[in-house]
């Protein structure tokens, strides 16, 4: 339990200095400095239209280099499905997602709700693996302690291992057919 603890506890500890990290980059800055720009222009009640059209355009540039983002790290790691992986791939998917519940107003695409429901899908998806990668971590460490359990425990734990991998190798198909749908949005 302490490893698992720790385990934990790093895991919550790279992802801080992850999301600090995007925090520094230049990419937030410009996304920050266009939502300003944004909510100035909105209290201003859309007067300047060439303004309004230019945050609209960008928005939707920016959209779309996002996906293509996705995209190239998903057709990169494909048949990757290890936590690195999904890791990488769940904080793409959350930067696209922020920037259209950010810019959803201003930007220029007809399906926005049809690609925020998918980005979203594979994001569950995504966490859904993280689940039971946890799942597995803890039955491993309980094997690890076979010599405390009794033969049904230890049979009922083999069971359940073999049942998360089944249900793993699954789930890793699902993600892998999301991503599918995912890549075919015209934006």
């Amino acid at each position: 339990i302490a490893k698992l603890i720790n385990n934990i506890e790093s895991k919550i500890s790279e992802e801080h200095k992850k999301i600090s990290k995007f925090f520094a980059t230049r990419e937030f800055a410009i996304i920050h400095e266009q939502y300003k720009l944004f909510l100035v222009e909105n209290n201003k009640s859309y007067a300047n239209y060439d303004a309004q059209t230019s945050i609209a355009y960008s928005s939707t540039l920016k959209l779309k280099s996002l996906q293509h983002k996705v995209v190239k790290l998903s057709d990169k790691l494909d048949g990757c499905n290890d936590d690195k992986s999904y890791d990488k791939l769940e904080q793409e998917f959350r930067k696209f997602s922020t920037f259209i519940e950010t810019f959803s107003k201003v930007l220029q695409c007809k399906e926005i709700e049809d690609i925020m429901d998918k980005a979203q899908a594979s994001l569950v998806l995504l966490k859904k693996h993280q689940k039971q990668n946890k799942s597995l971590l803890i039955t491993t460490m309980m094997q690890n302690q076979l010599q405390n359990l009794t033969p049904t425990q230890i049979q009922q734990l083999h069971k359940y291992k073999k049942s998360i991998k089944a249900a793993q190798k699954e789930l890793d198909q699902t993600v892998n057919r999301s991503f599918n749908i995912f890549k075919q949005i015209q934006i």
